[in-house]
Formats: structure tokens, C-alpha cells, sequence
């Protein structure tokens, strides 16, 4: 009985020994983790960023998509709109639709293209997370104007999950994108969702911060553009004289 009692005893301090190495291997691959993820935040900086969005956008050299535009805005009244998108590289698009349609340009997609570093000083912020998707929150400044703006850019995916902005009219402009996956290899924008939102309670109190007089124009104080894309067909070597047509 002794010596049983002497054998379990040692088989416990051994047992004790083993689950500390586990739980040490444990502790040492977590922060393993945690720190090669830290290593690759700081690896990126905003530049980096934003290439690696220019890189992934141009693997599309041509789409085509129908849209269905839906405007519910203040002051406005307009039913919803189908109309045919063209698109080709580096920044060219065509417009077809039945009647008039209102459809800002950030509802046409973002074009990574546009931010050249001439233009932009780009700042990483943090890192951030839109719906479910971790995302780096980028602010970038219109050296020309001296405003700023700021971007979400996909973590993972590299593409534009959100835009905010603030017009020289007092109004702050909110456009997310939702996206689906085409041919199984191109995220393409399924759903824009375009946001105006009055800075200020009335018109008057509308500052004119672009040197004209504004206080005359009533524009649509708040209210929200959703455009919902569908049928698309990617890279058909779209002829350039579809877009000569009637311009971009």
C-alpha cells in the first residue's frame, strides 16, 4: 500500500509538471499569435494600403452591370430607376437608363486610381470593424482643398467597405459597400448605400465654405441614395468606342 501510495504520488507530481508545460506551450503560442499580428499592422501603412486595393481593382480591366436605384431624399421625388453600368480601365464609364436618374459618383464604385499620392497625404488611423469585417480606417487629406476624408479598407479582402466626407455645404456624406463574389474570383459592389446628412439644423446656419453664395439653393437636406447591382459580366473587352459615345 506504501508503495502504491508512493507511485501515485509521484505520477501526480508528474502529471502536474506535463499540464504546466501545456499550459506554458499554450501561453507561448498565444502570444506568438498576437505578435506576428502586430508585426504585420505595423508592416502596412496607409500607401501600402491602398496599393495593394489599386492591385487587387485592377484585375478588372471591364464590367457591365444593371443597377436599380432607389432615392429617398429629402425634398425629392423620384420612383426607382433601372439603368446599365459600363465600366472599363483606368476610368472610363457609360451610363444607360430610361429617364432621369440621380446617382452620385461614389455610387458608381470607387476607383483606387483616383488617390494618387500627388493628391492625397494617407494616414493608417487603427484598425476597425464595418458590419462584421475588420478594416483599416484610413484618413486622407486633399492636399488642394485641405479637407480630409476618411476610408475602411478590408482587412482581408482589400476593397472599400466605407467612405465618409464633409461637403463644403455642411453636409456629411456616408457611402458603404456590400459585395458579392462574381465568376468566384471578383468582388464586385452588390449593394451602395450613398448617406446625406445635414451638419446643421436649417439652411441658414449653413457656413459657405466654397466662395459662393449657397444660401439660395435648397438641397436636400438629409436622405439616402441605395443603388443594388445585379447581372454583371466581367472582363468582355468592352470596345472604347462605347464610351465615346456621350463621354464618362
Amino acid at each position: 500500500m506504501k508503495w502504491f501510495s508512493s507511485q501515485f504520488f509521484k505520477f501526480l507530481i508528474k502529471r502536474n509538471c506535463f499540464n504546466g508545460l501545456i499550459q506554458r506551450t499554450i501561453l507561448f503560442a498565444v502570444f506568438v499569435i498576437c505578435f506576428f499580428q502586430s508585426i504585420s499592422f505595423s508592416q502596412l501603412n496607409a500607401p501600402e494600403i491602398l496599393n495593394r486595393v489599386e492591385s487587387r481593382f485592377k484585375e478588372i480591366q471591364d464590367y457591365t452591370a444593371e443597377a436599380l436605384v432607389s432615392v429617398e431624399m429629402e425634398r425629392l421625388r423620384i420612383p426607382r430607376r433601372k439603368m446599365k453600368i459600363f465600366f472599363k480601365q483606368p476610368d472610363k464609364f457609360h451610363l444607360e437608363s430610361e429617364g432621369f436618374a440621380i446617382i452620385p459618383r461614389a455610387g458608381l464604385g470607387f476607383i483606387p486610381s483616383q488617390l494618387h499620392h500627388d493628391k492625397y497625404d494617407a494616414q493608417l488611423i487603427s484598425l476597425d470593424t464595418i458590419e462584421t469585417y475588420p478594416s483599416y480606417k484610413l484618413q486622407l487629406f486633399l492636399k488642394d482643398l485641405h479637407k480630409s476624408s476618411y476610408l475602411w479598407i478590408d482587412k482581408e479582402n482589400f476593397v472599400i467597405r466605407k467612405i465618409e466626407t464633409a461637403t463644403s455645404q455642411g453636409r456629411n456624406v456616408s457611402v458603404v459597400f456590400d459585395y458579392g463574389m462574381i465568376d468566384k474570383k471578383y468582388l464586385m459592389p452588390s449593394n451602395i448605400v450613398v448617406s446625406l446628412q445635414n451638419l446643421f439644423e436649417s439652411d441658414e446656419d449653413i457656413p459657405d465654405m466654397s466662395g459662393r453664395e449657397t444660401h439660395h439653393r435648397r438641397l436636400p437636406r438629409a436622405g439616402t441614395i441605395t443603388i443594388t447591382f445585379t447581372k454583371y459580366l466581367v472582363n468582355q473587352n468592352l470596345p472604347d468606342d462605347l464610351f465615346e459615345k456621350n463621354g464618362r
